[in-house]
């Protein structure tokens, strides 16, 4: 450009007129906060990052975040129910974007197909129990000492299930 006289602006040991400092996007002068995208300057309202839920462009200024992951304002909703979720109101669970309460539910005793079985580890494809606030494959479920499979009565000590003659024990 032409040469510097007057004010300027030094940025990353480059130099600026006030005036050509300007965004990529929107092509507005910047007035402090700004990126750098694809190697482009752009200010903080341009500024965007994917929406974890639609995979579409979020602009920074109508961004809401849920535990580090992005969201559209009209994405940002519980997969349970509905229920929008702000900023500090919900919580990723596996895959799923959660209110408060359907998260809390999951901590407590619902299927998440992303967490593998209790004893073993491995993903659960088929049918789940769900016990200790854990969930395990139905032949996984074995007392703690003896191995013999659990039914419905079954005894727990520091999360680990046992039938009634181990837990006597």
């Amino acid at each position: 450009g032409s040469p510097l006289e007057g004010e300027a602006l030094t940025v990353s040991d480059q130099h600026f007129h006030p005036a050509c400092f300007v965004c990529s996007v929107c092509t507005n002068q910047i007035i402090g906060s700004f990126a750098l995208q694809n190697n482009k300057r752009v200010c903080e309202s341009c500024i965007t990052s994917s929406c974890t839920a639609c995979g579409g462009s979020v602009p920074e200024s109508k961004r809401v975040a849920v535990d580090g992951k992005s969201f559209h304002l009209g994405c940002a909703a519980c997969r349970r129910c509905g229920t929008p979720v702000l900023k500090g109101g919900g919580k990723i669970v596996g895959k799923e974007l959660l209110c408060e309460k359907h998260a809390a539910d999951t901590s407590a005793e619902a299927f998440n197909p992303t967490l593998g079985c209790a004893r073993c580890g491995k993903l659960i494809t088929n049918k789940v129990l769900l016990a200790l606030k854990k969930q395990w494959h139905r032949d996984c479920f074995v007392c703690g000492h003896c191995q013999k499979p659990l039914s419905a009565q079954f005894f727990e000590h520091d999360g680990v299930p046992f039938c009634l003659e181990d837990f006597r024990v």
